[in-house]
């Protein structure tokens, strides 16, 4: 989709897609790879369905936050933590943190960054 503005996006221009690795996730690009120009980070908002989950896996050279603006979900870390997170929480994964996700609420909404921006060799699948 075309965008009029230079500096602002909405999330009706923005690209879409499913990120490999995720069961019933569409993500929207606000900033970096098919959004608004950034050289330091990309700008997601993610949107999953009850069950929905990102599958075991870690970024070698993206650290990711995830801002939840809707729902509720359960994260189980690398370290075997397993914490739910609901509206205003924030998720933190450091490089090489291996992490999964799983949607526990009807309707799931998050904010989600990668700096540097996320690549297409850098989510890593743990079996």
């Amino acid at each position: 989709m075309n965008r009029t503005r230079k500096y602002i996006i909405n999330k009706s221009e923005a690209e879409s897609y499913s990120p490999p690795r995720h069961i019933g996730t569409i993500n929207y690009r606000m900033s970096g790879k098919g959004g608004l120009p950034s050289q330091n980070l990309e700008v997601l908002i993610g949107e999953l369905k009850k069950g929905s989950e990102a599958q075991y896996h870690y970024h070698k050279k993206s650290e990711q936050v995830i801002f939840v603006l809707q729902g509720e979900c359960e994260v189980e870390f690398q370290d075997g933590t397993r914490e739910k997170a609901s509206v205003d929480d924030l998720i933190h994964f450091p490089v090489n943190m291996g992490h999964r996700i799983v949607v526990l609420s009807d309707e799931f909404k998050a904010l989600v960054i990668y700096s540097p921006h996320l690549t297409d060799d850098d989510m890593i699948p743990i079996d």
